[in-house]
Parts: structure tokens; sequence; C-alpha cells
């Protein structure tokens, strides 16, 4: 039976199998905000057109995340955007990579405007 020629290793199979080769750096950016209830879905149909729309677009981004749970009147939103190094962050979120990055409607929203995000490096996943 004929065998069929060995296809070469893909770079990330082979950098798992490789004994003291560094694992692939991924961090993920952490912001939160509060916006009233009443406004969380107009407020959800604003992130996807500017936030998520521009994280996406970033060289450098591998995802994002937005998540959000209603406590009474108030609607809490977990933004988690994931990236390939701090370089690429930087690129999205100006130098100062601890601070939020707002655009211009967004006073409308929420109810108040948090001046830092928090960094995280990934362990497993």
């Amino acid at each position: 039976m004929p065998t069929r020629p060995r296809q070469p290793k893909k770079p990330e199979r082979a950098a798992r199998a490789a004994p003291h080769a560094p694992a692939p750096t991924l961090i993920a950016r952490l912001w939160h905000g509060v916006v009233p209830t009443e406004r969380a879905d107009a407020y959800t149909a604003y992130l996807r057109r500017t936030g998520v729309r521009d994280c996406r677009a970033t060289p450098g981004n591998r995802g994002v995340h937005v998540l959000r749970r209603t406590v009474g009147r108030e609607t809490h939103f977990l933004f988690i955007s994931f990236w390939e190094s701090r370089d690429a962050i930087r690129a999205f979120a100006g130098e100062d990579i601890d601070r939020a990055r707002y655009y211009p409607e967004d006073r409308t929203y929420l109810l108040e405007l948090e001046p830092t995000v928090t960094h995280h490096e990934a362990v497993e996943g």
C-alpha cells in the first residue's frame, strides 16, 4: 500500500512539541462599565459598533468577549479582549495601556467612566 508523503508540522504543533519552547503569550484586557438597565440593549449594540469592531480590527487582537449582568436597575458590562502582546494593546488603547479607552457616546450610556482597566496573562485556555 502506498504511503502518503508526510506533511510538515504546523508551527503551533511544532512549538508545543519542542521541550523548551516558550509558551505563547496571551494577555486579557478587562474593562468594566455600568449602564441603567433600560439602556442595556442599546449599549450592547453600541459596543458592537465601536469597541468590539475596533478591537477585532487591531493587529494582534485574538478575540473579544462581552459579558453583561443585570442587578436591579443597573446592568454591568465586562469587556474582555485578548491580545498577543502589550504592543498590540498599545495599538488599540494608546501609550498608557492601563487607561480605559472611551468613545464619544459612552457618556450618554455609562453611569460612570471608570478610569482604568486591568491586564491579566493567560496561563491556561
